[in-house]
C-alpha cells in the first residue's frame, strides 16, 4: 500500500547484517567446541589458585584472611598447553591486570579468547583490559570448573608435582623465582599425554612446521578420551530395571542380617 519506503528496507537489511558480523567481546557463556583446539591463541584459559604459605595458617582465625596465602594468576593456551603464571600478593582485579600484562608477554602468540570463571579479579579493570585488547571474554558457568578444564587440570599438576615437592616459600620473592623456574620446566622439559608426549613448546613448533601431523596428534587424543569416557560410563552404569532391583533386593537381605 506504499506504505514501506524500499531505500529505508534496504538500509535497514544492510545495517542489521552488520551487527550480526560483529564479535561481542564480553560473553556472558562458555566458549565454544569448536575454538579449543583451533590454532594457538584462539582460547587462552585463565584462573586464580590459593597458594597456603609455607603450607600453614598465619592467621588461624580468619582463614580466608590475605596474609595466609598467596595468588597464583595461571593462564593457559588450550591448544598448546603453554602455560604463563604470576605470583600476586593481592586477589583484586587491578592486580590482576599487572601479573597478566607480564604473563602474556612471555606467550609466543597473541590471545584472541579468553575463558574464565565470574570471580572478583576477573571483573572490573581486569574486564575493562581484556576489552581494551579486543580479546573476547567468555565465562565459565559458577560453581563448575569442567568449563575451564585444562587449566583446572594444570593447578593439579601444580599442587602435586611443585608444591608438595618443598616449593612453598613465606618470601615472596623466593616464591616468585621459584613459579617463573616452574613455569619453564613445565612448557619446555615436562612432557603432556595430550600432545603426543611432546613438550607445550616442541608442539608449538611441530605446530608451526607441520600443523597436519599438530592437529593429528590431538585427534588421536581426543579419540583415546571419548572411548575412555566410554568404557567407564559401560563399566559403572546398571542399565536394565531388572539388575537394580535385584540389586537392590540383596542389600537389603545383607543389611538386614548384619544389623540384627
Amino acid at each position: 500500500h506504499n506504505l514501506i519506503d524500499p531505500k529505508l528496507s534496504e538500509k535497514n537489511k544492510r545495517a542489521w547484517a552488520r551487527k550480526k558480523e560483529q564479535i561481542t567481546l564480553k560473553q556472558k557463556m562458555r566458549p565454544p567446541v569448536a575454538v579449543k583446539d583451533y590454532k594457538p591463541g584462539a582460547l587462552v584459559e585463565k584462573d586464580m589458585k590459593f597458594i597456603l604459605k609455607m603450607g600453614r595458617f598465619t592467621n588461624w582465625e580468619k582463614q580466608k584472611a590475605k596474609e595466609n596465602f598467596w595468588y597464583q594468576h595461571t593462564i593457559i593456551d588450550s591448544f598448546t598447553r603453554i602455560r604463563a603464571l604470576g605470583i600476586a600478593e593481592n586477589a583484586d582485579s587491578k592486580t590482576a591486570v599487572s601479573v597478566h600484562t607480564n604473563a602474556q608477554e612471555r606467550l609466543p602468540f597473541a590471545i584472541a579468547t579468553m575463558n574464565t570463571d565470574s570471580g572478583s579479579e576477573n571483573e572490573k579493570e581486569f574486564s575493562e583490559h581484556l576489552l581494551k585488547e579486543k580479546v573476547v571474554h567468555f565465562y565459565s558457568r559458577s560453581a563448575t570448573p569442567t568449563d575451564n578444564p585444562r587449566v583446572e587440570r594444570s593447578h593439579l599438576s601444580d599442587e602435586l608435582e611443585f608444591y608438595a615437592q618443598g616449593n612453598l616459600y613465606s618470601n615472596f620473592n623466593e616464591q616468585e623465582k621459584a613459579i617463573k623456574e616452574w613455569e619453564h620446566v613445565y612448557n619446555y622439559i615436562r612432557p603432556h599425554q595430550a600432545l603426543g608426549y611432546l613438550t607445550p613448546m616442541e608442539f608449538y613448533s611441530l605446530w608451526k612446521r607441520n600443523p597436519k601431523r599438530a592437529y593429528s596428534i590431538k585427534d588421536r587424543y581426543q579419540m583415546y578420551l571419548k572411548k575412555q569416557s566410554k568404557r567407564l560410563r559401560t563399566s559403572r552404569q546398571m542399565k536394565k530395571k531388572e539388575q537394580i532391583e535385584n540389586l537392590m533386593k540383596f542389600i537389603d537381605r545383607k543389611l538386614s542380617k548384619t544389623n540384627l
